[in-house]
C-alpha cells in the first residue's frame, strides 16, 4: 500500500505536557477543552504528549525548541488535520470552526495594541521577524492548525542549528515567514467574519471581558481607552485565552485579579476537575 492509499483519521488535537509544570497546565487546559467542547471526543483524538512520549520518539533537547512541527510531523502520518493547543491556556468556547474549510495552516495573532506596548517595555522591541507587521500580521505558535504535510515538513526543515541564534523566536519566526512568504493557503483565525478572538488577541484587555447569558465570553468593541481601543470593528467572542510569557509557574493563579469576578469564577471552574 503506498502513501496515497493510507486511510488517515480526520483530526488530532496535540497537547504537550513536557515536564511537571506543563503537565499540570495541560491537565487544566484539557479540562477547559472538554467542558466548552463536550463532543470533542467524537470529533478528534486528543493526544497528550509527555516526556515519555518525547523520549520514545527520539526527541533531543534541540527538538524542544520546535516541538510543534516536530510532533506534528509524527501525527500527520496518521491524521488529516492536527490542531496544536498550548498547555498554558484556557479554552473558553467552541473551537470547531478552526479546522473547518480548505487551507494548509490556520493561525492566531500574536498581539493587540496593549500587547505591543508590553512587548516594547519588556524587551525593548516588538515580537516580529523581517518586515512582518508586529500588530497586524505576526502570528503566535500557541494555536496552530495544520492540514498540509508539505507545510509541516517545510517548517521543520527551517529549524536548523545554524539559524537558532539568528532568529530570537525560532519556530514561531519560521511559522510567520512561511505564512506570509510561502506559497501556502493560510487561514487567519482572528480575522474571520465569525468575530472570534484566539489567544493573545485579547491579552491586556482581560479585565474588560464580560460573560453573556449563554456563558460566552465577550470583549466589547472599543474596549480600552481612546488611544488603545480594541477591537475596533465588532464585539469579539473569546474562545481561547493564552497566558503565554514563557516557562513560569502559577500562570493560572491570578485569575481573580486579571478578570472580572464572574468571568474569573467561570475560568476557575473550566480548568478545575469539577464536572458541573
Amino acid at each position: 500500500m503506498n502513501k496515497s492509499q493510507i486511510k488517515k483519521k480526520p483530526l488530532a488535537i496535540l497537547v504537550t505536557g513536557i515536564g511537571p509544570l506543563y503537565f499540570d497546565y495541560s491537565k487544566k487546559m484539557m479540562n477547559s477543552l472538554v467542558k466548552t467542547n463536550p463532543d470533542i471526543a467524537k470529533k478528534a483524538d486528543v493526544i497528550l504528549m509527555t516526556d515519555k512520549d518525547f523520549n520514545q520518539l527520539g526527541g533531543t533537547p534541540r527538538e524542544m525548541l520546535y516541538m510543534t512541527p516536530w510532533f506534528a510531523k509524527h501525527l500527520m502520518k496518521d491524521y488529516e488535520c492536527v490542531v496544536r493547543i498550548d498547555s498554558d491556556a484556557i479554552v473558553t468556547g467552541d473551537i470547531s470552526s478552526c479546522w473547518e474549510g480548505d487551507f494548509d495552516v490556520a493561525v492566531a495573532q500574536n498581539a493587540n495594541p496593549r500587547e505591543i506596548v508590553a512587548q516594547q517595555q519588556m524587551m525593548g522591541r516588538t515580537v516580529q521577524v523581517w518586515d512582518i507587521d508586529a500588530l497586524k500580521e505576526y502570528v503566535n505558535c500557541g494555536f496552530v492548525v495544520m492540514k498540509s504535510e508539505e507545510f509541516v515538513d517545510h517548517w521543520l526543515s527551517l529549524c536548523t542549528p545554524e539559524r537558532q541564534g539568528r532568529y530570537q523566536f525560532y519556530e514561531q519566526d519560521f511559522l510567520n515567514i512561511l505564512c506570509f512568504y510561502g506559497n501556502y493557503k493560510v487561514k487567519l483565525l482572528d480575522k474571520l467574519p465569525d468575530n472570534k478572538f484566539w489567544g493573545l488577541s485579547s491579552k491586556g484587555y482581560w479585565s474588560e471581558i464580560i460573560m453573556d447569558k449563554d456563558k460566552k465570553l465577550i470583549l466589547p468593541k472599543n474596549s480600552g481607552n481612546e488611544f488603545d481601543a480594541w477591537p475596533t470593528d465588532n464585539d469579539k467572542e473569546i474562545v481561547y485565552i493564552h497566558m503565554a510569557g514563557g516557562n513560569q509557574p502559577g500562570k493560572f493563579d491570578k485569575l481573580d485579579t486579571q478578570f472580572q469576578p464572574k468571568v474569573a469564577s467561570y475560568l476557575k471552574f473550566l480548568i478545575s476537575d469539577e464536572k458541573s
